[in-house]
């Protein structure tokens, strides 16, 4: 009985570091009006859960004033594989956040949505290679305060985009500023803001 009380901690060891292992993609959506010209979706921090932007009026005015939908996200991967370098994760929409999000779209609005992006710190980098890999899809998109990035792709298509940080916050206000600089040497339809006195 002591081997079996092995075997079984044993299992469900393995089964709880492969499910600590596996990336989740859950989400918020506002309620539905049936109106909707396109879906805002916003991207909290690393491993963030993005129930709050649904509280914040300006969000949620902005929205409502459009005619757009709100989806928040709430992925989640192991910080680990993220940063180390395996850059494995939701970071990096190709290996299947990319495919939630448009599914999250399709199942809540019935129907495939232009998308407005906005993510802050780890939903920036999100954002930022989501608008790449699908970038026929997106509207309009904003990255805040990234701390690593990708080189921007040459692609046929340029939805406009912001790539801003604070002033403050230097370990990311010049990387940040880099990956811009670099997509408008490619004549990419990007602004850069700098917010002043801010970290």
């Amino acid at each position: 009985s002591m081997k079996l009380i092995r075997i079984f901690l044993c299992s469900l060891l393995a089964l709880s570091a492969s499910v600590l292992s596996a990336d989740t993609y859950g989400w918020h959506a506002a309620e539905v009006r049936g109106d909707e010209r396109a879906v805002l979706v916003l991207c909290p921090g690393m491993n963030g859960d993005g129930a709050f932007f649904l509280k914040e009026s300006s969000w949620m005015d902005f929205a409502e004033d459009n005619r757009l939908g709100v989806i928040a996200l709430a992925f989640k991967s192991r910080s680990e594989q993220m940063y180390g370098e395996a850059r494995e994760g939701y970071y990096w929409p190709e290996q299947g956040s990319g495919k939630a999000l448009l599914d999250a779209v399709r199942t809540t609005y019935g129907r495939d949505l232009p998308i407005l992006i906005y993510g802050f710190s780890g939903g920036a980098q999100f954002t930022s290679r989501f608008v790449e890999w699908v970038p026929e899809r997106v509207i309009a998109w904003a990255a805040y305060s990234a701390q690593f990035w990708d080189s921007p792709q040459i692609s046929e298509a340029n939805p406009p985009g912001i790539v801003a940080c604070g002033e403050h916050d230097g370990g990311r206000w010049y990387p940040s500023f880099s990956y811009f600089y670099q997509g408008r040497q490619q004549h990419k339809p990007w602004v850069w803001v700098s917010l002043p006195r801010t970290g």
